[in-house]
């Protein structure tokens, strides 16, 4: 049996085809193309139901990470795997935006999820109205009378960055207590509508009412991710990427060792177990790197929450170093810390060419990716690099240079 949903996104995928895992199912997530939906595929001997539940969760936890909406949600099931076709509008997407390489569902309790799926039920809305209500109805969760509300608000206004202007309006119109305004005459005058109370009621045929909407749905829509993020806990997307970065290197301390690393314990380097053999590798590179491949990382200094590793130089000609920062979620390798000893016994030619290769595709904003060579998992992925301060051009020309050179040296050679 199949879980089959189609859903429409106003940002688009990078790839074509996502194997995605969440509770305990496998999404195969297949790209639309420019005028036909997205779809997902889930293959179930039962639990139909929470197949689709799945489904549902992933595209709230993918709307917040990615700030997208999902629209045009259409479920159903079948017996065979059946392809969608349904058509959407043109030019309705912001092109290869959301990509899932480094995706892992979040680990999340009922209320958490619960924020993300009103969170993509607001983002998702053609009614500011509705879209409106969704997000305060974020801030009720634990916040559960009006006056808690109001004074959540009141006491987060002075974060807000992207609404801080519409905000900065409101209270030169005479808006004094925000809170109270936008619970009032946002959120129940939108909820509510008995004309015998005499209180506010949001009309959408009313152009004052509807202005109004429209001038604070910024602030409300900020508000809510606010709350997910700092009072709900809830990583954004860089967030739960440098979480997931140091995921395996915690699993290869041991959670006490990872602990005492975080409370800035003093710990014997010899304490440590041994790193694995990594391959450092440059997603998506053209050539393997052999050079790059088998380097025993060893634990040379702790402190501050802060691990930094490295290969011995007496052991290969490449050096390079790495830091695990447990506190702040971070694996950071500095390219300045990349060092070739050409006089080392194992120096050659091959080797300063594979240098210059892995040189090149890391300035040209490569992600540097750290694998276990024993077990052939991926330990971490970097962001892309993004160089500073240099004439990149010129640079990719220098390495490029010095790759033609080594080349046609050593295709003399032979």
């Amino acid at each position: 049996m199949w879980a089959i949903i189609s859903f429409d996104t106003n940002m688009d995928f990078c790839k074509g085809t996502y194997i995605i895992g969440f509770d305990g199912f496998n999404l195969e997530l297949i790209k639309g193309s420019n005028t036909t939906v997205h779809s997902i595929y889930i293959e179930t001997k039962s639990n139909i139901s929470k197949a689709f539940e799945a489904c549902l969760k992933f595209l709230s936890e993918m709307s917040w990470l990615y700030n997208t909406s999902v629209s045009d949600i259409f479920m159903f099931s079948a017996s065979t795997k059946l392809r969608i076709g349904n058509e959407v509008k043109p030019f309705s997407r912001t092109g290869n935006v959301i990509n899932l390489v480094d995706y892992e569902q979040l680990s999340l309790d009922s209320t958490q999820r619960l924020a993300l799926g009103l969170y993509k039920e607001g983002i998702s809305s053609n009614s500011n109205f509705y879209k409106f209500l969704s997000f305060f109805k974020i801030l009720n969760l634990n916040n559960h009378k009006g006056k808690e509300q109001i004074k959540w608000i009141n006491n987060k206004t002075g974060e807000l960055k992207l609404a801080k202007k519409a905000l900065n309006e409101l209270i030169t119109s005479g808006v004094k207590d925000i809170g109270d305004y936008l619970y009032s005459s946002g959120r129940c005058a939108i909820a509510h509508a008995s004309i015998k109370s005499g209180e506010p009621i949001a009309n959408p045929d009313n152009y004052e009412d509807l202005t109004r909407i429209n001038n604070t749905i910024g602030i409300i829509e900020e508000l809510a991710s606010i709350y997910i993020n700092k009072d709900l806990k809830i990583p954004n997307r860089f967030e739960a990427f440098r979480i997931k970065a140091v995921k395996m290197f915690k699993k290869i301390l041991g959670e006490e060792l990872s602990e005492k690393v975080q409370q800035k314990a003093t710990i014997d380097n010899s304490s440590f177990p041994q790193l694995p053999r990594t391959a450092f590798r440059i997603l998506n590179q053209k050539r393997p790197l052999e050079s790059f491949e088998g380097l025993q990382l060893n634990i040379v200094s702790i402190g501050e929450g802060v691990i930094t590793a490295s290969n011995r130089s007496q052991d290969w000609p490449i050096k390079l170093e790495i830091t695990i920062d447990l506190l702040k979620n971070e694996v950071k390798f500095d390219i300045n810390k990349l060092k070739l000893d050409s006089a080392h016994k194992d120096y050659n030619d091959e080797l300063r060419l594979e240098y210059h290769y892995f040189l090149k595709d890391y300035f040209l904003n490569g992600r540097l990716e750290i694998w276990d060579l024993a077990n052939n998992t991926l330990i971490t992925r970097l962001l892309p690099f993004i160089p500073t301060n240099i004439d990149l051009h010129r640079t990719i020309q220098n390495f490029e240079g010095a790759i033609n050179i080594l080349e046609t040296k050593l295709k003399d050679n032979l």
